[in-house]
């Protein structure tokens, strides 16, 4: 009987041994985890020093539920219009298109209607928005360049692109958009470099050029679920895009079309989404 005891007592001290080591590695994980969590402040806290000195902002935002991080310039901080989209400066303005019906994304419409970066009689004082019209590279330049309050007023005497008018509305906003490094020209032909103002913008250029206004940056490794990118420089902007949840791959069959027409519709969401990040 005492042998039986002992053997028994002998296994019970090994399955308290067993149960101790079990909880001393499951209580060293916590540490560790505990430790990890205590580090991750001090760790933001370096990167937003860092960022600062580059003249950059660390965002932290929750973002569908999950915590996002990412930067920003500083650019822009000064930019009244930017707070007024965003935020309840004329929030009662109605918009009162004629084919109001047909626009989608209406309160973007709205938004950018009530501080004027829309015009509230429509196209070309039609009282029309024409949702589904596309806008040419001069006239998302223009829009973009409103946005985030640059003047736009001043005649330029030369431009780096033979086929703008210098005369023209749009010389203007070549030239800042040029000056600022925002825009680039197609391939050089035997005339020079052309901008082509009339031709209507791809839904991925218009996306990279409002990505780049700001410098949004995403801090941690993403890769986009599109199966459609035509260059490898389209990868930064459209996974910065879906990690931060302005893109939705999903809903469109993991494609983006990035030689497709951005409608003044999907142009319109576009700039608000982006701007909500700043």
């Amino acid at each position: 009987t005492s042998k039986q005891e002992n053997t028994q007592k002998t296994k019970e001290e090994k399955v308290e041994t067993k149960q101790g080591k079990e909880t001393k590695q499951e209580n060293e994980k916590v540490q560790e985890n505990n430790n990890e969590n205590n580090k991750e402040p001090l760790l933001l806290e370096e990167l937003k020093k860092k960022l600062e000195e580059q003249g950059k902002e660390l965002k932290v935002k929750e973002i569908n539920g999950t915590t996002k991080i990412y930067s920003t310039s500083k650019k822009y901080d000064n930019c009244e219009m930017i707070p007024n989209i965003i935020g309840d400066y004329n929030k009662d303005y109605k918009i009162n298109f004629k084919d109001q019906e047909n626009i989608k994304n209406q309160d973007e419409v709205q938004r950018l209607t009530k501080v004027k970066i829309l015009n509230e009689k429509g196209v070309n004082n039609t009282e029309l928005f024409e949702a589904a019209r596309g806008i040419t590279r001069a006239e998302f330049l223009a829009i973009v360049l409103q946005v985030h309050c640059y003047d736009v007023s001043k005649k330029p005497e030369i431009l780096p692109f033979y086929d703008v008018d210098l005369k023209s509305w749009q010389a203007r906003v070549v030239k800042v958009g040029s000056e600022i490094g925002l825009i680039q020209g197609y391939e050089r032909d035997s005339r020079g470099i052309p901008f082509r103002p009339d031709v209507e913008i791809s839904k991925i250029e218009a996306f990279g050029i409002m990505m780049k206004m700001k410098e949004i940056e995403k801090m941690e490794s993403y890769k986009d679920r599109y199966i459609d990118k035509k260059a490898d420089w389209q990868e930064k902007p459209l996974s910065t895009g879906e990690y931060l949840g302005i893109l939705k791959p999903e809903q469109t069959d993991f494609r983006f079309n990035p030689d497709s027409h951005l409608t003044r519709d999907e142009m319109v969401k576009m700039i608000v989404d982006i701007v909500r990040l700043y």
